[in-house]
């Protein structure tokens, strides 16, 4: 996906999807979800600084 004017950045989700085992008793399963996702700039313009105030 692409975001932004002209293509300036790109964000890539759900590259790599895992399920994972956390831990377990007498009436409980707990499992873990993990996904990648990256985001790159590829123009200096398309990032801006955030600042409060």
């Amino acid at each position: 996906m692409s975001l932004g004017k002209g293509a300036d950045a790109y964000l890539d989700v759900g590259q790599d999807f895992s399920i994972g085992y956390t831990r377990h008793d007498g009436e409980l399963v707990t499992l873990h979800l993990e996904e990648r996702f990256s985001f790159r700039v590829t123009e200096p313009d398309a990032a801006v600084v955030l600042t409060e105030g």
